[in-house]
């Protein structure tokens, strides 16, 4: 009776090996945005206008999809919002979730100085809700700029911002 258990055994541990050394395999072959963290969520952002006290650009970055940012009519026609990350990071996408009255073209630029900004991407026709963005681009501040948008009177509103990179 104890060889018999004790060949049972050695088999349950050769299976349990198998399954922990394929189940490293698959953690290795998932794609790296699958382990990559929101570096956005909790930073400080700055806006060209915040619409009242209960919409500022931090509600964009709380994680919380049921408080947003709207920046009203205040901008014009030149509605930005900048979040800074607090350091130097090389970006690979961007993620926003936008409201109904959102641009329908922008551009996301990137700076290390808060000064002078670079174009990562323009993005046309966005539509209502998640977009996602793949970027390449190094920098401490990400500066939504508008170019159009989808309800004229109003500025831009975004529900969710989430930034993906790794430190510079």
């Amino acid at each position: 009776m104890k060889k018999k258990a004790l060949v049972e055994a050695r088999r349950v541990l050769a299976w349990m090996l198998c399954v922990f050394m394929l189940g490293g395999t698959l953690l290795a072959s998932l794609p790296v945005s699958a382990a990559e963290a929101d570096i956005a969520r909790g930073k400080n952002a700055i806006a060209c206008h915040v619409e009242s006290d209960s919409l500022t650009p931090a509600n964009a970055l709380d994680g919380k999809s049921s408080t947003r940012y709207a920046a009203g009519g205040g901008c014009a026609h030149d509605t930005w919002y900048i979040l800074d990350l607090g350091d130097n990071y090389d970006l690979s996408r961007v993620r926003i979730n936008w409201e109904s009255a959102h641009p329908t073209a922008y551009v996301l630029e990137v700076s290390k100085d808060g000064q002078t900004y670079t174009e990562l991407k323009k993005v046309t026709d966005a539509p209502v809700g998640w977009v996602e963005t793949s970027v390449s681009g190094t920098g401490r501040f990400l500066r939504i700029r508008e170019v159009t948008r989808a309800l004229a009177p109003y500025g831009f509103s975004m529900w969710d911002l989430e930034v993906y990179g790794t430190p510079a």
